[in-house]
């Protein structure tokens, strides 16, 4: 695999120079828009992409600290104005020289894009290579399909198999986003603060030196499966909380699935989703929009199997985790199912509230004032109505 690009931007040295050696863009060249054929192309691809998305950068890299923040990640042409509205207002050419100058590290490159990965492993090793002691090193999430109107996420093999490029090269765990990532459906937390919060000792592995660009080395999960327990339930709770609404339930899910599990999830119990599905933040946190989702329910046909690249295992288990999820909240018998499950919650409400107002009082970047709503990862119900039916409010 060629060790290609840097998911932190720090080829970004030269801040604002412009590169005076790109391939000449054609000036008679029509934009994207325009062109029918590569419009569709693109946006097909656009759609066949994981839901949830990683990366790790560094504020003290790309030449400026205005890149990467918890607020955004702009690209450098963007943070030099001179990025395009869309993809689909650049030519071909520009299109794939500014996407070949990215993933070939150059460093004065006005970058329109910034790289995510599919694993989680890639972005949490890489934080750990970097630098596990400095609080300018942080793991992003993005929710691709909540980004899909402002910013369209492509798989680096997909756009290069529609732009006749990247021959040869070992882009597999790579995605590129076009534009300013910001808003509700981005988050990005210090890796040390969940090293503080747990994350290694829920994944061991990654207390061992492994170079994130090894792909293979993390492509199975590493150890034998393992059986979960009610307490790592509790300790990935505590980990997921700094992610806020958005992100809380998708993190420890993704940080559930991390471990090899039996079957890889792909049959579970009704009882213990139902207890994954309590602790976690329980019925009314489970999103009702993950039933549009091709990450969880896949496609038509052979698109199911384009999401996610095949042979990882994380991802399998996310995807049948999810899925088995929200089948029995909102699925064939969901009501019979909530029933049961309401019931078996009031048994359980005592020691639910006493976990709950421990996480209350704990302390998180220093702040002492995390409310009982969120300390439970419990949002106000988007999807809530009559005898049991959701609707959108």
């Amino acid at each position: 695999m060629s060790y290609h690009y840097d998911v932190c931007d720090d080829y970004n040295e030269s801040y604002g120079e412009a590169h005076t050696n790109w391939p000449i863009v054609q000036a008679n060249q029509q934009l994207i828009k325009n062109d029918q054929a590569l419009r569709t192309k693109l946006k097909e691809a656009g759609k066949n992409v994981p839901k949830y998305l990683f990366r790790m950068w560094d504020a003290r890299w790309g030449g400026s600290p205005k890149l990467n923040t918890t607020r955004a990640i702009t690209p450098l042409a963007f943070a030099s104005s001179r990025g395009h509205k869309s993809i689909f207002d650049m030519t071909r050419s520009a299109l794939v020289n500014n996407t070949l100058l990215h993933l070939e590290n150059v460093r004065e490159v006005a970058s329109e894009f910034s790289s995510w990965s599919h694993p989680p492993y890639f972005a949490f090793y890489y934080a750990r290579q970097r630098s596990t002691s400095a609080d300018t090193v942080h793991v992003a999430i993005i929710d691709t399909e909540g980004l899909a109107k402002s910013n369209i996420a492509i798989h680096v093999p997909a756009l290069g198999k529609i732009l006749g490029q990247l021959d040869g090269y070992g882009y597999e765990e790579e995605y590129l986003v076009h534009g300013v990532i910001e808003g509700q459906f981005y988050k990005a937390v210090s890796y040390r603060d969940l090293c503080r919060l747990g994350l290694t000792e829920h994944l061991p592995a990654l207390n061992i030196d492994l170079n994130p660009f090894e792909v293979d080395e993390y492509r199975a999960l590493p150890g034998e499966d393992e059986e979960y327990h009610i307490d790592e339930l509790h300790q990935l709770r505590k980990i997921a909380l700094p992610h806020g609404n958005t992100f809380s339930l998708p993190i420890a899910i993704v940080l559930f699935c991390c471990k090899k599990r039996p079957e890889s999830w792909a049959k579970l119990d009704p009882a213990d989703l139902e207890t994954i599905i309590r602790i976690l933040g329980g019925w009314e946190e489970i999103p009702l929009e993950w039933c549009g989702s091709r990450s969880v329910f896949g496609g038509q046909g052979e698109d199911y199997n384009e999401v996610y690249p095949k042979g990882w295992e994380v991802n399998n288990q996310v995807r049948y985790l999810m899925h088995s999820i929200h089948t029995l909240c909102y699925g064939k018998g969901a009501r019979g199912n909530e029933a049961r499950y309401n019931a078996a919650n009031t048994k359980a409400e005592a020691g639910q509230c006493s976990v709950a107002d421990a996480m209350a009082s704990m302390s998180v970047n220093g702040n002492n004032s995390r409310s009982f709503q969120e300390a439970s990862l419990i949002r106000t119900p988007t999807w809530k109505g009559a005898q049991g039916r959701r609707r959108q409010r």
